[in-house]
């Protein structure tokens, strides 16, 4: 299983979705008297008064996580693990413009200028590392394909 570059792609992307829950996304207005993006929530600096509870988006992260965990111990189901690769990189897709929607809404609240922190493309590199996975998955099933048809 672990000596398949896709699992390794596929454990990198869960650790980088892991480092969401931990890290912030972005800061909305001044680092003192701002607003912060975490995964779950937009709160305020100075108070840790919380602005806007981002909940789907922690739902949304957490279940990109399942999925990605569950695919990489699919190894033996090739189909289903390219479904689920594909449904976790959809899903991604959906929490990188959720994430969008819950800067703009902070800051319409809040006010200031948006500045994205360095763990904001995590989900971003979740995505093409899982675009990654797919592609060696797809590789190994038409490979296995191609030797079932020799015999």
């Amino acid at each position: 299983m672990i000596q398949r570059i896709q699992s390794v792609f596929l454990i990198i992307s869960a650790v980088a979705i892991v480092l969401l829950y931990f890290f912030p996304l972005a800061v909305i207005g001044g680092h003192e008297d701002g607003a912060t993006l975490f995964i779950g929530t937009v709160a305020l600096n100075d108070s840790a008064k919380v602005i806007v509870n981002a909940w789907p988006l922690r739902a949304l992260c957490s279940i990109i996580l399942i999925l990605t965990l569950l695919s990489l111990f699919l190894y033996k189901r090739r189909v289903l693990q390219m479904r689920l690769t594909i449904y976790n990189m959809v899903l991604t897709f959906g929490m990188i413009g959720l994430g969008i929607f819950y800067l703009i809404q902070g800051r319409n609240l809040h006010g200031g200028d948006i500045q994205a922190q360095f763990f904001s493309i995590m989900p971003i590199i979740s995505l093409i590392l899982s675009y990654l996975a797919w592609r060696g998955i797809r590789r190994d099933y038409l490979m296995l394909r191609a030797v079932e048809r020799l015999r």
